[in-house]
């Protein structure tokens, strides 16, 4: 097929052979049908002057998305997207073999305008580090991508091959080879140097049962390094730190910042909340900053089960809150009105509401003068005042 024989090929006319309702077979075509993560060509075909979309869907048919007459097809190709693909699927040949050399084993590899990369190993931030420097410096020299076919017997005779043997249907295995760095079974489309890239990034790396590596090439790529390099002296340059020094910085805020949070979270369990007498009952309340949420509610359901009218509870770094009323009064719309003017929102079920305002010390005061009120209006009518 020609977008194996001339993958720069951008136009093309080809015969119609046979034609299945929406779809013809073609005796050949430059619209790659897609495999191996990455995706079929975009393209556009005249057909008697008619301009209609065009996929291949393999073994030379194609769909087409209206009626295509005649007995010539032109295709035009998206080239820039094609393009793009074969940057793409290049460098991730390169890239992977670095990563194999640190007990990487590739999962699945899907091409778009982010790629990614599956696989299963163990890898350091600093082993995809050192794989993506490699592979620009890769770039840099412009190493020469070559691609041939050999017979399937022949590929047990090349130690250094990588291939996915259960995937090879044929008794003709496609390459591809990259210098004397790679070299790897694929049916895929690459360009011919690896200069062609431009440039190669990694976006982002995810650990865990399901490990995957992002990445982008080209102008992207570069952009994406000046801006890195631009956050990354922002803050150098802002707090006055050596760039050697500026892993133990952030170490130490790490490790700042994990003792701040065991103490927040043992506050959380013992810092009182405040009691106030409503009437017959209580109003307690609690302002903190940046509490554990789920320790708070438990609290605050404690106090209720012990016979407290209401609880609020407000947090000083966000302007949240929680209130928790007894099961035996109806509060929630006296306290969605409170929440509505002091320009907040919220929501909740049961006896329990959260919420958001701008001002949280000033609509906590409001609140609890809201409650008692309510309390007062309650107890007085249980006493037929």
């Amino acid at each position: 097929m020609l977008y194996y024989e001339r993958p720069y090929l951008k136009e093309h006319t080809a015969k119609i052979i046979e034609r299945k309702n929406n779809e013809i077979l073609l005796d050949d075509t430059i619209l790659y049908p897609g495999g191996g993560g990455q995706p079929k060509d975009q393209g556009v075909a005249i057909c008697a002057g008619e301009r209609v979309n065009i996929e291949h869907v393999g073994n030379g048919w194609h769909i087409v998305d209206r009626k295509c007459d005649g007995k010539l097809v032109h295709i035009k190709l998206d080239w820039g997207f094609r393009y793009k693909m074969m940057k793409m699927h290049t460098a991730e040949h390169a890239f992977f073999r670095f990563l194999q050399a640190h007990g990487a084993v590739l999962g699945k590899a899907n091409f778009g305008e982010v790629s990614t990369i599956t696989f299963t190993g163990e890898l350091s931030v600093d082993d995809i580090l050192e794989a993506e420097r490699k592979t620009i410096e890769l770039i840099k020299r412009g190493e020469e991508v070559s691609v041939f076919w050999i017979d399937k017997r022949e590929a047990s005779k090349i130690p250094e091959l990588r291939i996915r043997e259960d995937r090879i249907k044929g008794e003709r295995v496609r390459v591809v080879k990259i210098g004397s760095h790679d070299i790897t079974a694929c049916k895929g489309i690459h360009v011919s140097n690896m200069s062609e890239i431009g440039d190669f990034a990694v976006l982002k790396y995810r650990t865990g049962k399901s490990k995957e590596i992002k990445f982008i090439v080209g102008v992207e790529a570069e952009a994406f390094h000046h801006e890195q390099s631009a956050h990354f002296r922002n803050i150098l340059w802002s707090k006055n730190i050596e760039p050697k020094h500026a892993l133990r910085f952030i170490d130490n805020l790490i490790q700042e910042n994990e003792k701040m949070s065991k103490g927040i979270k043992a506050a959380s369990e013992y810092v009182p909340f405040v009691e106030e007498p409503c009437n017959k009952g209580s109003i307690y309340s609690l302002q903190f900053y940046g509490a554990y949420r789920k320790i708070i509610v438990r609290r605050m359901m404690e106090l209720i089960k012990q016979g407290a009218f209401a609880v609020i509870y407000g947090d000083l770094k966000n302007g949240s809150f929680s209130v928790a009323w007894t099961e035996h009064v109806q509060l929630r719309n006296i306290i969605i009105e409170t929440v509505k003017e002091h320009g907040g929102k919220g929501g909740g079920s049961g006896n329990f509401f959260n919420g958001s305002v701008p001002d949280i010390v000033s609509f906590i005061d409001s609140l609890k003068k809201v409650l008692c009120s309510a309390a007062l209006h309650l107890h007085g009518d249980e006493n037929g005042d």
